[in-house]
């Protein structure tokens, strides 16, 4: 092997070392949270629709979910700050009262796409 092919090999190989580490970062992991318990089969399905669109619990999401029982309006808003400061991306509401409840929990807008409350 010459100089110039010895050379080229070394540059080309180093020039592409970093992008070969850059494309084995892990994965980012989402959190939801979801404000409520539900049945087990509640609880499957939405495994199984999040399955389907590629979030594996455990692997690339994390599902926080908070069982709210017969709480006031008051301790629905203690839930959604709980799920807040666990730093949640989305919270997941099942009716009017706990819907609520999430939108006027302190929450930081500042990366909201959307309509953010």
């Amino acid at each position: 092997m010459n100089r110039r092919t010895f050379l080229s090999v070394l540059s080309g190989s180093l020039l592409a070392a970093p992008l070969a580490v850059e494309a084995q970062s892990p994965p980012t992991v989402r959190r939801i949270g979801v404000m409520g318990g539900g049945t087990p089969e509640y609880i499957e399905a939405r495994k199984e629709g999040l399955r389907r669109l590629g979030w594996i619990e455990g692997q690339n999401i994390i599902v926080e979910q908070i069982p709210v029982g017969n709480k006031t309006s008051a301790q629905l808003q203690e839930v959604a700050r709980d799920l807040v400061r666990l730093k949640v991306e989305v919270i997941v509401a099942n009716n009017n009262e706990r819907i609520a409840a999430a939108k006027s929990g302190d929450h930081d807008d500042s990366d909201c796409n959307g309509p953010c409350g």
